[in-house]
């Protein structure tokens, strides 16, 4: 499959899982939804791993900033998300959270000199748009 149907399928299970995980977000609270999210989806990566011999590429010495990566990345960034899913709305938040792309280009050019030119500004005006 080419990598920018992909790219649309992964946007496209974004959007409707947010829309999906809200009520039981608001329902159970923000730490409490993405710590049963990160259970299940540890179980499902290790089986997954597990079976088809995914982790005997990754180096004993990428473990521990694997481990941290995932803990801010995902298991802090996901009860930011939530805590925001439940104030704003899933739609509001939605489109909040897709200027992270905005902020990220920003962040670049500020602090390490990064810039972006020809189809990359096309896309990331695009996208703010």
């Amino acid at each position: 499959m080419r990598p920018e149907a992909l790219a649309l399928l992964a946007a496209a299970c974004w959007a409707v899982a947010a829309l999906f995980s809200a009520p039981a977000s608001q329902r159970l609270g923000a730490f409490t939804f993405s710590r049963w999210r990160m259970l299940f989806a540890s179980l499902i990566l290790w089986a997954i791993a597990l079976t088809t011999g995914g982790w005997r590429s990754l180096d004993a010495s990428a473990l521990g900033l694997l481990a941290i990566s995932g803990v801010i990345g995902i298991f802090v960034g996901d009860t930011a998300l939530f805590a925001c899913m439940n104030r704003l709305g899933p739609r509001r938040s939605g489109v909040l959270f897709a200027t992270h792309a905005l902020f990220s280009a920003v962040l670049a050019w500020v602090f390490l000199g990064e810039s972006l030119w020809g189809w990359a500004l096309v896309g990331s005006g695009l996208l703010v748009g």
